[in-house]
C-alpha cells in the first residue's frame, strides 16, 4: 500500500500536469508577481487565462444558501398591498414560512465565460438574443450563467398542501417564491465576493424584457442543469421543481447600475401565466 505522503505527491503531480503554468516557477510563470509574498501569492487571483478558467471551475460547486424569507415579498406574492392583516393570517404565514425554511434543500450551479466580440459566450454556441442583455453586458468582459432551485423536497411539500389544505398551499407557494429569491440573492452575494475586485451586474433571466424565454434551453444545455442540480425543463419551458431560477450576470471592471428584481417588480406581475399557475418563470 502506498504511503500517504507518496500518494499525495503523485496526486499533486497529476493535478499540476493539467495546468502547464504550475510547472513553471518564479518569473517564468505568468501567474508570478515578484512583489507578492508566498502567502499573498497563494490567495491572489491568477492573471493568466488558463489559471483563471481553473479558478472558476473550483467555484462552480459553491453552496446554495437559504437564510431568510422576506415577509414583505411573501405578502406581495399573496397580493397584500396594504396593512391590516388579520392575526390568524399572520400566524399562518409565519408557520408556512418556517415550513419552507426547514424543508427546502437548495442547490445551485454556475459557470463563468469570457464574452466574445459578437456577444457570444466563449466555448459555447450561446448568444443572448434581444437588446436588453447586450445593453446589460456592454461594459462587461465576461459573464456568469447560473441556476438555482429550492429542491424536490419543497416541490413535494407544495404539491401535498394542494391536496390537504388549499389555504396553506397558497401561502406556501408565496413563501417559496420569496425563498428562491433569497437563495439567488445569497448566491449573487457570494459570487460578488469571489470575483472581487470585479463588479457584477444584476441577474437577468430568459423571459425578462426582450430576452427570449426560449433561450431557457440554452442554460440547461450549457450548465447541464438537470444532471447537476436535478431541475428538468418541460416542453412548454416550465422548470421542475417549479421554484427554480436561471439567470445571467455580467462581470465588469467598474461598478454597474442596479435595478429592482423579482416577480413583485415585474411589469407582467398581474398577467403572468406562470405566477397564476403557482410557478416561476425564472426571471429575476
Amino acid at each position: 500500500m502506498k504511503s500517504t505522503y507518496k500518494y499525495y505527491r503523485e496526486k499533486k503531480t497529476r493535478t499540476d500536469n493539467k495546468n502547464p503554468h504550475r510547472q513553471l516557477k518564479g518569473p517564468e510563470s505568468p501567474c508570478y508577481n515578484q512583489a507578492d509574498s508566498r502567502a499573498v501569492r497563494s490567495k491572489r487571483k491568477p492573471v493568466c487565462a488558463v489559471c483563471e478558467e481553473e479558478s472558476r471551475e473550483v467555484g462552480r460547486n459553491m453552496e446554495a444558501r437559504l437564510t431568510v424569507i422576506n415577509r414583505k415579498e411573501t405578502l406581495q406574492y399573496l397580493g397584500y398591498l396594504g396593512s391590516g392583516i388579520p392575526a390568524k393570517v399572520e400566524e399562518d404565514i409565519s408557520r408556512c414560512e418556517q415550513l419552507i425554511l426547514t424543508t427546502a434543500r437548495p442547490h445551485a450551479v454556475w459557470r463563468y465565460f469570457a464574452l466574445l466580440p459578437d456577444g457570444s459566450f466563449s466555448g459555447t454556441a450561446f448568444r443572448p438574443q434581444g437588446k436588453d442583455v447586450p445593453a446589460l453586458l456592454k461594459d462587461c468582459g465576461g459573464a456568469i450563467l447560473m441556476a438555482a432551485t429550492l429542491g424536490s423536497e419543497a416541490e413535494l411539500l407544495l404539491r401535498r398542501s394542494q391536496i390537504r389544505n388549499m389555504g396553506d398551499a397558497v401561502i406556501l407557494d408565496a413563501a417559496a417564491s420569496a425563498a428562491i429569491e433569497n437563495v439567488c440573492d445569497n448566491l449573487c452575494h457570494d459570487l460578488a465576493e469571489q470575483f472581487k475586485p470585479k463588479h457584477l451586474t444584476d441577474r437577468f433571466s430568459p423571459g425578462y424584457g426582450d430576452f427570449p424565454f426560449s433561450q431557457q434551453r440554452d442554460f440547461f444545455e450549457v450548465l447541464d442543469i438537470t444532471r447537476r442540480i436535478g431541475v428538468s425543463l418541460s416542453e412548454s419551458g416550465l422548470m421542475l421543481p417549479q421554484k427554480s431560477v436561471t439567470a445571467l450576470i455580467g462581470v465588469a471592471d467598474r461598478p454597474q447600475p442596479h435595478r429592482h428584481r423579482g416577480c413583485a417588480s415585474c411589469t407582467l406581475f398581474e398577467t403572468c401565466r406562470f405566477r397564476k399557475e403557482g410557478a416561476h418563470c425564472g426571471a429575476n
